[in-house]
């Protein structure tokens, strides 16, 4: 069996999805340029069916293609949501949560044969959330909210399957703006990444406690530079990524063996204002971004030392806002 790995980029400004293929070495094959009917910004994959998601803006909604097999987009519904600013799937469930910063708020979408079809559920007054993690073991949603410096958590109820039951929050420092997450393969620690003061802290999820908190960035750098934008961890959880948008770097760290302290090893200068950037099924290639230079880079990552490769470089449309690979199982 042969995994096959495809990549879209959502282009904001020109409403585009541009869609490659990436070989074993990680050079792009060009595929197809997609044309969308708003501006478009995040893009989630369903793991266990070939459908993409796409939230715009004007129209605002949320676009659903088929993936077909050769990793070709086939537009299939648009439905209307509320300002979309990030998207995620809960497989389990078989629903997507829509958060959107501008409204404070967390929509719930029912999936049906692959296609969003119905909202279901809203909730409100989650002050300026940027992101939604779904925790099905714990059965607890987890909203960062970035100007209240809070990382809300919600129990999902057993038997609406909704997170209805506010728990408690996290509080991060003062002006730091939690953004995004990721979690360590062992589903012991949780990482964030604060987009107000560049930098990461390590949750112990037992407890739900901030137990490390790491800058970012180099020391000639001064807190007027700090925006940061992505995290990422590989599949193995050996290494994981940030990237700063005005100082248009990615940070590297390594990540301890049982996953509670990161070091901070090495910084990669790459694209212009680097907004998005994602990691390959196998943890051998990272693909950024630049929201400003309008080009995407390849980078090889180094099993042994987390560095990045640089292998290439390639245009796509204006204002690159998201990256996301999709693998496929292939006989």
């Amino acid at each position: 069996m042969t995994i096959v790995q495809y990549v879209y980029i959502s282009n904001f400004e020109n409403q585009h999805i541009h869609v490659f293929q990436i070989d074993s070495y990680g050079n792009l094959k060009f595929l197809q340029k997609v044309k969308t009917f708003g501006q478009g910004k995040p893009i989630v994959i369903h793991s266990k069916q070939n459908y993409l998601y796409l939230g715009t803006r004007s129209p605002s909604g949320i676009i659903t293609y088929y993936i077909d097999n050769m990793g070709i987009l086939h537009y299939k519904y648009f439905i209307e949501a509320n300002c979309p600013t990030f998207l995620a799937i809960n497989i389990q469930t078989n629903m997507l949560y829509c958060i959107s910063y501008q409204n404070n708020s967390m929509e719930i979408y029912s999936i049906n044969n692959g296609v969003i079809c119905k909202k279901i559920k809203i909730l409100k007054n989650l002050t300026n959330c940027h992101s939604v993690y779904i925790d099905n073991i714990r059965n607890v949603i987890w909203v960062p909210c970035l100007n209240i410096n809070r990382i809300q958590l919600y129990e999902i109820d057993r038997a609406t399957l909704f997170p209805e039951k506010y728990m408690f929050s996290i509080k991060t420092e003062d002006n730091s703006g939690p953004r995004h997450m990721v979690f360590h393969k062992n589903q012991k620690y949780a990482y964030v990444i604060k987009e107000f003061n560049s930098t990461v802290s390590v949750i112990f999820i037992n407890t739900f406690k901030i137990i490390q908190t790491i800058c970012m960035h180099p020391k000639i750098f001064y807190n007027s530079l700090n925006w940061a934008a992505e995290i990422h961890i590989t599949p193995n959880s050996k290494w994981l990524y940030c990237s700063n948008r005005s100082t248009n770097l990615i940070s590297c760290f390594s990540v301890s063996k049982n996953g509670d302290r990161l070091t901070l090893l090495h910084y990669q200068d790459t694209e212009d204002q680097p907004h998005g950037f994602d990691i390959d099924k196998n943890g051998k290639f990272l693909i950024v971004a630049g929201q400003s230079s309008h080009h995407i880079t390849v980078y090889k990552i180094n099993n042994i030392t987390g560095e990045l490769i640089y292998l290439s470089r390639y245009q796509v449309g204006k204002q690159p806002m998201w990256v996301s690979f999709a693998h496929f199982n292939v006989t």
